[in-house]
């Protein structure tokens, strides 16, 4: 039986570590979910719907609505295979990829009002702006946990 030396041992333990660092380093983290959030902005006397409040300073310091209802919502896990969502307010939605390289595809009313490829991060919302509907205008509020 033959014994390995110190100096044996050494190189093998880092090249171990090296190669369960790689591979972690390869998989990707655990799995996301994306909440998207159809919201109704329009002006008039202030008011925010409930479901909002975790974005309500966001939507206030930078829009110039004071009026924010949510019109619908929906959750989609990552990584995402490009299945549709129907978000609300006339608003279906299709995600492939994952957070560092989501491709992000908004449609309403059947036309695609926007297409884009994005990088997330956890707790920090991406907001769309723009789409226009008959209470005033809708905005789409990403965002992964």
């Amino acid at each position: 039986m033959r014994r390995w030396r110190c100096g044996h041992r050494l190189p093998l333990i880092a090249g171990l570590a090296a190669l369960w660092l790689v591979g972690s380093a390869a998989r990707p983290a655990a799995g996301a979910t994306l909440l998207l959030r159809a919201v109704t902005a329009s002006s008039g006397p202030a008011e925010v719907d409930g479901a909002l409040r975790d974005v309500e300073p966001l939507l206030r310091r930078h829009l110039q609505y004071s009026q924010f209802r949510l019109a619908g919502s929906a959750s989609i896990s990552l990584p995402a295979d490009g299945a549709a969502v129907n978000v609300g307010a006339d608003v279906v939605a299709r995600c492939h990829g994952d957070l560092d390289r989501l491709v992000l595809t908004i449609e309403q009313r059947g036309r695609v009002v926007v297409q884009t490829q994005v990088g997330l991060r956890r707790g920090v919302p991406l907001v769309f702006s723009g789409l226009a509907s008959r209470e005033g205008t809708t905005l789409i509020v990403i965002i992964a946990r």
